[in-house]
């Protein structure tokens, strides 16, 4: 621990308070001394040991040294060790015990490749790493490197941060002879095949799913041996209907 410059000798004489001292209070003499340092030994100590163990130096100049500490995030931050799928991890101020609630910032020691990966913290003996929702990672999901936040539940070690199966799983998609895909961003792409029908013709074509804003351009291949005009549609976000541009 850092080197603290107490009020008194390291030495000297101290006492908790007592139950009537931390109802009502408690005057002035040689016990109420004692109780004084006390106080100023435990409140100095706690002080200079969150400091230190977020890196810092006690300078008694510098009163700004723990809100330094708390802005580094450096007790909840580890680069883990070990290997793709048992991870170790050794945060500076060591976890006392497992207990839900808990986050580290932890930057992956390589990419999974299983969808079983342990986590040991401080020696405490392995927690499995899971999902935000409570489920196994896909393998490739923790990518070396990576800096990922997690959170204790009480019996694994959950990912918050979004993992590459999850992401995929939030693009709607259908895919056939005739679907849609949704890209990053929202943008829709679909496609599908329509029966031929008769020169001059009319025929209404409906998308798989209604576009949210807007369809913003419709490309049609010919596919058949019947000549038509298959360039004036008139286009709506739910398909396009027969007959020329409105």
């Amino acid at each position: 621990m850092a080197t603290t410059n107490l009020p008194f000798a390291a030495s000297a004489t101290k006492r908790a308070p007592d139950a009537d001292e931390l109802a009502n209070g408690y005057g002035c003499g040689d016990a109420d001394l004692q109780l004084f340092d006390w106080l100023a030994w435990w409140l100095t100590g706690q002080l200079a040991g969150a400091i230190d163990a977020g890196g810092q130096t006690v300078d008694d100049t510098d009163l700004l040294r723990l809100a330094k500490v708390i802005q580094s995030g450096k007790s909840t931050y580890a680069a883990a060790t070990g290997s793709a799928n048992a991870w170790t991890v050794a945060p500076t101020l060591a976890v006392p015990a497992y207990a839900a609630g808990r986050v580290l910032n932890i930057i992956a020691p390589a990419t999974n490749t299983s969808t079983t990966v342990n986590m040991n913290v401080s020696g405490l003996g392995n927690r499995r790493i899971k999902k935000a929702d409570g489920t196994d990672p896909a393998i490739g999901d923790l990518i070396s490197g990576r800096v990922y936040a997690t959170i204790d539940d009480g019996t694994n070690i959950r990912v918050l941060t979004t993992l590459p199966s999850e992401f995929s799983l939030t693009l709607a998609a259908s895919h056939g002879s005739t679907g849609y895909q949704q890209l990053v961003g929202g943008l829709y792409l679909q496609w599908g095949l329509v029966d031929p029908v008769a020169a001059a013709a009319l025929t209404a074509v409906t998308f798989p799913i209604a576009f949210p804003t807007a369809a913003y351009q419709v490309v049609i291949t010919d596919r058949s041996d019947v000549v038509g005009n298959t360039d004036q549609v008139s286009v709506r976000t739910t398909g396009f209907p027969p007959g020329s541009p409105s």
